[in-house]
């Protein structure tokens, strides 16, 4: 069992294959599905059912500096209405959200105030797809 290091530098994020950059100090990505996998009915008498409920939608939301210039892009998208795809990449551990058919859900509110703030940028996400994976082990280097 060897020593474990998670860095939030080792993901690559881009949208429509340009890197995302800028992110706030602390939860800087959250992607979330729709609704869940599957349902679950008992009945009376106790028999149960499993239902899949074929959702892949979901959002995923990026929290970014005041000051970084993906809030650019992302205010072009909008008003755009395009529709983009999303890859976010663990370089080292191997998860991988992949979001397809992605569009800005609305401009983002604005506070500004004595220090730079952040703008969250929301997208629905027609599918997407959540593979985790854990880290792997580094190797030391003589």
């Amino acid at each position: 069992m060897g020593a474990k290091t998670y860095s939030f530098k080792r993901f690559a994020i881009a949208v429509n294959n340009v890197p995302v950059e800028g992110f706030q100090d602390g939860d800087g990505v959250v992607a979330e599905r729709a609704a869940d996998d599957t349902a679950m009915v008992q009945g009376n008498d106790g028999e149960t059912m499993f239902s899949q409920l074929n959702n892949t939608s979901g959002t995923i939301t990026f929290t970014l500096l005041y000051s970084s210039l993906s809030n650019d892009k992302f205010r072009e998208i909008a008003a755009n209405g395009s529709l983009v795809s999303i890859l976010i990449r663990d370089l080292v551990g191997g998860t991988k959200i992949k979001g397809t058919n992605c569009r800005v859900m609305k401009v983002p509110s604005v506070t500004l105030g004595r220090e730079g703030g952040t703008l969250e940028w929301g997208f629905n996400v027609a599918e997407l797809v959540i593979e985790t994976r854990g880290l792997k082990n580094e190797t030391a280097t003589p």
